[in-house]
């Protein structure tokens, strides 16, 4: 189970480091966005500002075409 990052610099600090992802996920209660590899989760109100804090860009990898599920620094 992922471990619940309770600030947004937190996340933001977090997605500074070489290697690491933003991913949406679906789980039995709905979706759930996450830091990997940290497994940490990320609140839904945040993720908007993450993405546009860090400068990150969607990744072509979802179900649907241009629905992004993975963002990572340029």
């Amino acid at each position: 189970m992922p471990r619940k990052i309770t600030t947004l610099k937190r996340a933001s600090d977090l997605m500074c480091l070489p290697g690491r992802a933003l991913l949406q996920t679906n789980t039995h209660a709905g979706k759930m966005w996450a830091i990997m590899p940290d497994g940490v989760q990320v609140a839904d109100g945040d993720v908007a500002k993450i993405i546009e804090r860090n400068g990150l860009i969607g990744m072509p990898d979802s179900l649907w075409p241009g629905l992004s599920q993975t963002y990572r620094r340029p």
